[in-house]
């Protein structure tokens, strides 16, 4: 039996991040895990503001830094919606250290380890979408207008 906890409760225009802490009532282990969802995603198609997820992302970055344990990232049958964020945070990453994006490649290489991964054309337009403004913002020093 486990028990979970509401540390905290923060929510954003797009997302909401909460801070748990899960209990093993049996042991009194105890873990903090925190909880970042990206709530303003439509059950059909994409989000309509590229600006929210890369604030979402680069938020998440930050938790990820400090954790010690894995990161997940998860829809509800986990591969579309979870394999554009993904897709996304992983162009970011490499425009950022080389400045170069190969998003078929990309896409490609998360198929290869989760089968449906990015489903929609919707959803791999949306990663272009994305990382254009990304690059636009970066490029123009207006990152931090996000």
């Amino acid at each position: 039996d486990f028990q979970v906890t509401l540390k905290k409760h923060e929510v954003r225009e797009k997302y909401i991040i909460s801070s748990l802490q899960l209990k093993n009532l049996e042991t009194n282990l105890w873990r903090e895990v925190t909880h970042l969802w990206y709530s303003s995603w439509p059950p059909q198609g994409v989000p309509d503001d590229g600006s929210a997820m890369i604030a979402f992302l680069i938020e998440a970055r930050s938790y990820m830094r400090g954790a010690q344990g894995p990161t997940v990232v998860h829809c509800s049958p986990g591969t579309g919606r979870t394999g554009t964020v993904i897709a996304i945070d992983l162009c970011i990453r490499d425009f950022e250290t080389i400045r170069t994006v190969d998003i078929p490649k990309t896409v490609y290489s998360l198929r290869r380890d989760r089968a449906g991964s990015v489903q929609t054309k919707d959803q791999y337009a949306f990663i272009y979408q994305v990382l254009n403004l990304y690059a636009t913002k970066l490029t123009g020093g207006a990152l931090d207008s996000i």
